[in-house]
């Protein structure tokens, strides 16, 4: 019997007396990964703010690997558009950090921030500070943080958005090489179309405050797939169900 990493039913949220989520319902296996995708303003981060435990629902069930979420979820990583890196920390004690909070020893923390950030391809960073290095490279040492902990599940918000083509390419396939290899549970907000079909191996598409379609894809995980005519396909389709979304609000 597959496990659900998440388990959302029935959720809704209010803010400053404004319905932001109604009466939403979802639930993503384990070792799996869902990209939630919708307009600005339809509740996507608030729905995973909810899930990481920063806002309360008004009713509804919200599990995060069978435990019921009253706080920030344990074995779980958020992974942040603003990168939420420390300006006077270098790159390895941005990295650190949870390791140092969770009392590990010393030996420990450099032996396991040494391998993440070997991992993610930015040791050579280590003794560098943000303001030294690149918005992608401020975007790996987020995730080596998050990373450094061993999380089974990671929300990302938008972790891409901010970075250029390329980069934002080469970020996707990092996160995608980090799915496959520690089996780790993704769950992703995004406004991109591309982005969505690309990580999402369950796209939920919003429309406002509620749940418009899922989406499951066929094309998750393919090798090469961005250069298949099917890829194009299939972000018309999500295309096509955003504007019908909007268009039934």
């Amino acid at each position: 019997m597959t496990r659900n990493a998440i388990f959302v039913n029935k959720l809704t949220c209010s803010f400053e007396d404004k319905l932001v989520l109604n009466d939403i319902s979802f639930v993503v296996p384990s070792n799996s990964t869902c990209v939630i995708i919708g307009p600005s303003g339809c509740g996507k981060t608030t729905l995973l703010h909810t899930l990481a435990g920063f806002v309360k629902p008004i009713s509804g069930e919200l599990r995060m690997n069978d435990v019921p979420v009253t706080d920030f979820p344990k074995q779980t990583g958020m992974i942040l558009q603003e990168y939420a890196l420390l300006p006077w920390c270098t790159v390895f004690d941005n990295v650190a950090l949870g390791l140092k909070i969770a009392h590990h020893n010393p030996e420990r923390i450099k032996e396991k921030t040494n391998q993440v950030l070997r991992e993610l391809g930015i040791l050579s960073l280590g003794q560098r500070y943000p303001s030294q290095i690149s918005g992608g490279q401020k975007q790996r040492v987020a995730i080596a943080r998050s990373l450094s902990l061993n999380p089974e599940i990671l929300l990302l918000d938008e972790a891409t958005s901010a970075l250029d083509a390329m980069t934002k390419e080469q970020l996707q396939d990092m996160l995608l090489s980090i799915h496959q290899t520690k089996k780790t549970t993704l769950l992703q907000v995004t406004h991109s179309i591309e982005e969505a079909v690309f990580l999402g191996e369950q796209i939920i598409v919003m429309n406002q405050g509620g749940i418009h379609d899922i989406i499951q894809n066929p094309l998750f995980g393919v090798e090469n797939s961005r250069k298949k005519t099917a890829f194009y396909d299939m972000c018309l389709m999500v295309r096509g169900s955003l504007e019908s979304g909007t268009q039934h609000e």
